[in-house]
């Protein structure tokens, strides 16, 4: 998923601002902008909509489930 470069450059410093790592690098490197655990987008989900989560806010299963809630 491409965002827009300047919704984008908003996003990495809200997230460098909150867990000390930008959204960008976080994807990039494949580690929870969160807990900064290592992610495996193609195995570590509970389903697709915890995927496209990943993507939107690079945070892994288990910080999905603090945030979110268990569905």
């Amino acid at each position: 998923m491409e965002r827009d470069p300047a919704i984008q450059k908003v996003v990495d410093k809200m997230s460098e601002n909150m867990f000390g790592i930008s959204q960008s690098e976080a994807q990039k490197e494949n580690i929870c902008v969160c807990c900064k655990t290592k992610v495996d987008p193609t195995k570590d989900f509970r389903n697709e909509i915890s995927m496209r989560e990943w993507f939107i806010s690079n945070f892994c299963q288990q910080c999905q489930d603090k945030t979110f809630g268990v569905d």
